[in-house]
């Protein structure tokens, strides 16, 4: 149950797409003294900064839980990382940036899942983020944002189009062999 607990709690949601690119300012030569130069425009090109992808968020998201369940004891749920500030934390974070980049056909399952995220790290920081106090709290079984059959298929939803729609990385890809 508390493995489980652990599990649900990650599974729940991943996610407007932004992007960031450069752009040209055409700026007058300056041309004040004489009537007969001609006018000129320099481009400057700003720096183009890289934004991330939906995909590279979710890519980088998938190899963290991968590696975190990997490296898990199920039998030593006390000691699991699952039960640390550091981890919630990095979810919370992963689902915000999911969210801020789904792209538009993905918006309303993205947001649905983003309010089950910030549920579970809610309940989880109410419970100290031990997982053991979570899985005894009986609003776990009652809380719609984390059982209910709307957030369910959203969240089903999210995870398909993930799962159609990101190739990923090599490392990931075979790290079930």
């Amino acid at each position: 149950m508390k493995k489980a607990l652990g599990t649900g709690l990650l599974a729940l949601g991943f996610a407007a797409l932004t992007s960031c690119g450069g752009s040209s300012v055409s700026a007058p030569a300056d041309t004040s003294g004489s009537n007969d130069s001609v006018e000129t425009t320099t481009t400057v090109e700003t720096p183009t900064v890289k934004a991330e992808t939906f995909c590279e968020v979710a890519n980088a998201y998938r190899q963290e839980i991968t590696d975190v369940l990997a490296n898990d004891d199920a039998e030593n749920l006390e000691g699991s990382v699952l039960n640390t500030k550091e981890f919630w934390d990095s979810y919370k974070d992963y689902m915000t940036r999911l969210y801020n980049l789904a792209p538009d056909e993905l918006v309303d399952d993205a947001s649905m899942s983003f309010v089950s995220s910030m549920a579970a790290y809610e309940f989880m920081a109410k419970h100290d983020f031990d997982m053991a106090k979570a899985a005894d709290d009986p609003e776990f079984s009652t809380d719609e944002r984390f059982n209910g059959e709307e957030f369910g298929k959203a969240g089903a939803r999210f995870q398909t189009y993930i799962d159609s729609t990101c190739t990923l990385p090599d490392a990931i890809s075979n790290a079930g062999e």
